[in-house]
């Protein structure tokens, strides 16, 4: 499992999210940080300093290898904001090598990195205060993915992608504009990403959907 912090902000909070990856287990991917792994960020990490020697580096969320991405939000969505359509920590499934999507402190992830992710999970609080402290979510989905005791495996990126394709090719063909499209194929790509597909599953419908399309 790993735990992706885009762009983020404070030494504070990469020490600390840094222990809970040495907790439960996870790798640690950062993207575009803004902050430096320094002193600070040691003495938070306490006794995670492996953590921080082989965390990773890369510059765009699409450069994090791994099958499955969950983003998270705190900002919940309206039926105009697909986006942000959302499954609560409890509905989660553990899946090999997924990868937890964390944002910015300040403003989170915005609506194209959440369209990168395959899931988006919110954590319910009081509605007068929604943000939760990044390391205190970070931990409340660690120790809800942790205490599951099967992992599922999804079936590949590259498959799931090509049932995209051909649903995109169908609404094309349906006449559908592009705007429309858009939003059609995100609202098809939550549905179908939360049934956490194996690769039978995946071969099945992007057969159908083939089939479909040739008729057209």
């Amino acid at each position: 499992m790993k735990v992706v912090l885009v762009e983020p902000e404070y030494p504070e909070n990469l020490g600390m999210v840094a222990r809970l990856c040495k907790n439960f287990g996870a790798e640690l991917v950062l993207v575009n940080p803004r902050v430096e792994i320094d002193d600070t960020v040691r003495q938070r990490a306490m006794h995670a300093q492996d953590v921080l020697d082989s965390v990773k580096i890369v510059n765009s969320l699409d450069e994090v290898d791994s099958p499955y991405l969950v983003g998270t939000t705190a900002k919940l969505a309206s039926d105009y904001n697909v986006n942000r359509a959302y499954e609560f920590p409890w509905e989660l499934e553990r899946v090999e090598n997924m990868a937890l999507v964390f944002g910015r402190e300040s403003t989170g992830l915005t609506n194209e990195e959440l369209a990168l992710c395959d899931t988006v999970v919110y954590i319910p609080t009081r509605p007068e205060y929604r943000t939760l402290n990044i390391a205190n979510a970070v931990a409340i989905l660690l120790y809800e993915l942790y205490r599951r005791e099967d992992e599922r495996t999804v079936a590949d990126r590259k498959v799931r992608e090509q049932i995209y394709t051909f649903w995109d090719g169908l609404l094309d063909r349906l006449g559908y504009p592009r705007d429309k499209r858009r939003i059609q194929l995100l609202l098809f790509k939550r549905v179908l990403e939360r049934a956490r597909l194996t690769a039978r599953e995946a071969y099945g419908i992007a057969g159908v959907l083939k089939k479909l399309q040739e008729l057209f």
